[in-house]
Parts: C-alpha cells; sequence; structure tokens
C-alpha cells in the first residue's frame, strides 16, 4: 500500500490515505484525509507527517482540517505545527478557524475567528470576533508581554489581544512565543517556539 496504516485492533474502514498511523485501537473510518484520521481508539504515534501528532487520549473526530485537531483526551505532545488544537476537555463545533482553539472546558460553537478563544469554563456562541476574549475570571498576573496574557487564575475580560495566553495551572516560562498556550496543568518551559506547543 502507498500509505499504509498499521494498527493492533481493526481496521474497519480504509481508503486514500496519505500517511502511515500506529494505533494501538481501532481505526473506524479514515478517507480521503491529508493529516486526518478518525478512530475511536488510540493514537500512540504519528510520525513523518507534516502535521504531526502524538496524543495519549482519544481523536473523536478530525476532518477536512488542515491544522485543527479535535481531541476528547489529552495531547501529551505537539511540536512545528502552525495552528495547534489542544483541549482537555471538548469542542463541540470547530469550522473555518485559523488560529489554535485550546479550551479546558467546553466551546459550544466557534466559527470565523481569526484568533483564539480560550475558556475554563464554556463558551455558549463567539462569532466574527477578531481579537477579542469573553471568559469569566481574574486576572491575577500580567507582565510585559507584547500581545500575551500570563495569568495564574482566569481572564475575566480581554480585547484586543492578538496572541493571548490563558492558563489554569502555572507557566514557569515563556520567551519569544509568537501563538497562544493555554494549560491546565503546568508548562514547564517554552521557548523559541513560533506556533509550537509542548506540555506536559
Amino acid at each position: 500500500m502507498r500509505d499504509a496504516i498499521l494498527v493492533t485492533g481493526t481496521g474497519s474502514h480504509r481508503e486514500d490515505l496519505r500517511d502511515k498511523w500506529l494505533v494501538t485501537g481501532v481505526v473506524s473510518h479514515r478517507k480521503d484525509l491529508g493529516d486526518a484520521l478518525l478512530v475511536k481508539g488510540t493514537v500512540s504515534h504519528k510520525g513523518d507527517l507534516r502535521y504531526s501528532l502524538i496524543v495519549t487520549g482519544i481523536v473523536s473526530h478530525i476532518g477536512d482540517l488542515r491544522d485543527a485537531i479535535l481531541v476528547t483526551g489529552t495531547v501529551s505532545h505537539r511540536k512545528d505545527m502552525r495552528d495547534a488544537l489542544l483541549v482537555t476537555g471538548t469542542v463541540s463545533h470547530r469550522e473555518d478557524l485559523r488560529d489554535a482553539l485550546l479550551v479546558t472546558g467546553t466551546v459550544s460553537h466557534r466559527k470565523d475567528m481569526r484568533d483564539a478563544i480560550l475558556v475554563t469554563g464554556t463558551g455558549s456562541h463567539r462569532e466574527d470576533l477578531r481579537d477579542k476574549w469573553l471568559v469569566t475570571g481574574v486576572v491575577s498576573h500580567r507582565k510585559e508581554l507584547g500581545d500575551a496574557l500570563i495569568v495564574t487564575g482566569t481572564v475575566s475580560h480581554s480585547e484586543y489581544f492578538s496572541d493571548a495566553l490563558l492558563t489554569t495551572g502555572t507557566v514557569s516560562h515563556r520567551e519569544d512565543l509568537h501563538g497562544a498556550l493555554i494549560v491546565a496543568g503546568t508548562v514547564s518551559q517554552r521557548e523559541n517556539f513560533s506556533d509550537a506547543l509542548s506540555v506536559q
């Protein structure tokens, strides 16, 4: 096969696959997706991909998204990606998004937004927002970051942030970052990554 898929479970359907996947679960369906995979189990490793993905959780659905991934589990490590999407909660809908969407809660709807929306609770609706944030909480700390926001709590309202950072955990080091980063735990170090995210 030109583009083989290696599974230890069952591949119910395989058609027109470009990249290779090593999965320990079950591949329910994968069809005509450049860097996409629909699995019911777990993707242990995916290598030699333009937008590689290593997850320890479950990929519930990813379709026709060039730089997007929707997970209901956990992304342990993801590097060298332009528009990353890492969630510890659930993203119910994602369409036509350029920048990253990282949530620890649930975003019910997000469409046609340039910058990321990051929430620790629920975003019921957000549309046609460029650099705006709608979150509920308190900003405990913000210091000397161009378009970035470092908080140890939550942000109640933030507007005109190109690249914002919302954390419910701790960021020990942040330097020379272009994109946004959201973690529910701890980011030990992130340096000189244009749009990359490495989480522990």
